[in-house]
């Protein structure tokens, strides 16, 4: 599992991507999940499936400081 958390984060939205690097060893369809939390919150958790290697999946935009999550 990877954890990405940003410690002071600044009033905005950011969008939350996932990236399956080129040159892994699975082949064939890779399932990820993205769990966002907001302060420590659960707020957002979904599955979708990557097909290939290189592939860039945007998930979700969060707006800060609210906490809002809008899935793309």
């Amino acid at each position: 599992p990877e954890n990405i958390n940003i410690e002071a984060p600044v009033n905005g939205v950011y969008t939350v991507y996932v990236n399956d690097y080129p040159l892994t060893v699975r082949e064939g369809p890779n399932d990820v999940t993205v769990t966002i939390y907001a302060s420590g919150v659960k707020v957002w958790t979904d599955t979708r499936t990557l097909h290939t290697e290189n592939e860039f999946m945007p998930f979700a935009e969060v707006e800060w400081p609210s906490g809002v999550v809008t899935p793309l």
